[in-house]
């Protein structure tokens, strides 16, 4: 299975903290790279080419929309998922562009990380996460 690099682009240090210790609980996955969701964000991206870029989507969320246009032009295979708090269809709608590929639920965060890994990974569904209570989820 082929390794899936991931970008954390998050402006709480916190949250990219939280993010990074479950992505890497994934044996394939390697998070290349943490950043604040601005200019750093593009910048990053287009020096470790990720696959994925995991942008919190913010407050209001249109500089989310601009980065990831940005991004695009930087890194143009990366997959793009925005992680938000806040239930917003113009957002979500929005966010349903030609740079966005899928929006995840900080409310259900986890649910939201298996999916997104899963829809770039597809062969990864049959792996597990280990460790902690949660070690039986498969993605």
């Amino acid at each position: 299975m082929e390794t899936v690099k991931v970008l954390i682009a998050e402006d709480k240090a916190e949250i990219r903290r939280a993010l990074r210790a479950f992505l890497t609980r994934h044996p394939n996955v390697v998070v290349v790279g943490e950043t604040n969701v601005d200019a750093d964000a593009v910048i990053t991206a287009g020096e470790v080419r990720p696959d994925v870029v995991l942008m919190d989507m913010g407050v209001p969320g249109w500089l989310s929309l601009v980065t990831a246009r940005m991004i695009k032009e930087k890194a143009p295979a990366a997959k793009i998922f925005l992680s938000t708090i806040h239930d917003d269809t113009v957002y979500s709608e929005k966010a349903n562009s030609a740079w966005i590929d899928g929006v995840i639920s900080k409310l259900d965060l986890m649910a939201g990380l298996r999916s997104m890994l899963t829809a770039v990974s597809p062969e990864a569904t049959t792996r597990q996460f280990g460790g902690g209570m949660n070690s039986q989820y498969p993605l």
